[in-house]
């Protein structure tokens, strides 16, 4: 016979995923060349945004990786507009989707 779960673990489970935000001006957008580097490896950088749970750094700053499909260009085209406008951004990573080389950017915003 199948044990039942506790309402409290029932609720646990179906909170959504924790996400961190931050504002700041994009200091690095990088694209890199998946023959080297694997596919998924452009990543951008905010300035000021230091610390993301268990999300990778570089150089002190939280390693914000950028998909290589057309979600990733719009992503990409926004950070760099604000990157050339010296505009600030505001972004959005969840930890839980961390790997070695840094967590998945949820969404990027480009701030008046």
């Amino acid at each position: 016979m199948p044990r039942k779960l506790s309402p409290i673990l029932l609720c646990l489970l179906a909170l959504p995923a924790f996400a961190i935000e931050a504002d700041g001006t994009v200091a690095v957008a990088r694209a890199h060349d998946s023959t080297l580097w694997g596919l998924d490896s452009n990543f951008i950088q905010v300035d000021g945004f230091s610390e993301a749970g268990t999300c990778p750094q570089y150089a002190g700053l939280v390693i914000l990786r950028v998909r290589g499909d057309k979600l990733g260009d719009r992503q990409t085209a926004i950070a760099l507009a604000a990157q050339l406008a010296g505009k600030k951004v505001r972004v959005s990573v969840d930890p839980a989707f961390a790997g070695p080389d840094g967590c998945w950017l949820r969404w990027i915003n480009l701030l008046p």
